[in-house]
């Protein structure tokens, strides 16, 4: 839906750390907190209704990711990704929610010869059923699901 003349208000904090952990090894990530709420009223279809102070609706509070990249010559970049999506609510009356999700990643590089280099990514290693996102439209739930378990395979060449 779309309501016009509308006002929003949206307040948060993101937090970003990278640290050598030990030799080849790098512990990082990401996180983030945000309030989202709607600062009017007003009534919608299928009887549904914006509430001054209502969270709103496919906004989470909470995004986060963290992770573990070990890299040398050898064998490449190896990296390990925990990704955070926190719970939030499906429509604009506060009364269903969405309860977040967290996905794990593998992603692999290296560099070949001269200008080619490989890389891997297998995503959602634990297949975990997740919605993209998630929504109430015309009185019905809607979930727009995320990909299982994934691999992609590169093979790169970079001109000099």
């Amino acid at each position: 839906f779309n309501a016009s003349d509308g006002r929003t208000t949206h307040r948060g904090v993101e937090l970003a750390f990278t640290r050598d952990v030990a030799e080849g090894w790098q512990l990082g990530g990401n996180a983030s907190y945000a309030i989202q709420r709607y600062d009017f009223d007003r009534p919608l279809s299928a009887g549904e209704a914006i509430a001054r102070g209502n969270d709103i609706d496919t906004a989470p509070r909470w995004l986060a990711d963290v992770r573990l990249v070990h890299a040398n010559a050898r064998i490449g970049r190896t990296e390990i990704e925990f990704a955070y999506q926190g719970a939030y609510f499906l429509d604009a009356g506060n009364q269903a929610r969405y309860p977040g999700h967290v996905l794990a990643n593998l992603r692999w590089s290296r560099v070949l010869s001269g200008p080619w280099s490989v890389s891997a990514r297998l995503m959602n290693i634990g297949d975990r059923r997740y919605a993209e996102r998630a929504d109430i439209a015309f009185g019905e739930y809607r979930y727009f699901p995320g990909a299982g378990r994934s691999l992609y395979v590169g093979l790169a060449y970079q001109a000099e």
